[in-house]
């Protein structure tokens, strides 16, 4: 993911792991991880701020 202000690709710094459908036995249960980026360019003014995040399934 890269970093609107300066164009650079972003760094994770954090991750999490998410499951969805595991309320019930009829839905299948996913796992994800959600992914948070930052800005590592120390010229931005976004330095050092999330920039976005994203989920990947985890199969």
């Amino acid at each position: 993911m890269q970093c609107e202000q300066c164009g650079l690709d972003g760094y994770i710094r954090n991750r999490e792991i998410l499951f969805s459908g595991d309320d019930s036995p009829n839905t299948k249960t996913q796992a994800f991880y959600r992914l948070h980026f930052y800005c590592e360019n120390p010229n931005c003014e976004r330095y050092g701020s999330e920039i976005g995040t994203t989920e990947i399934e985890i199969s």
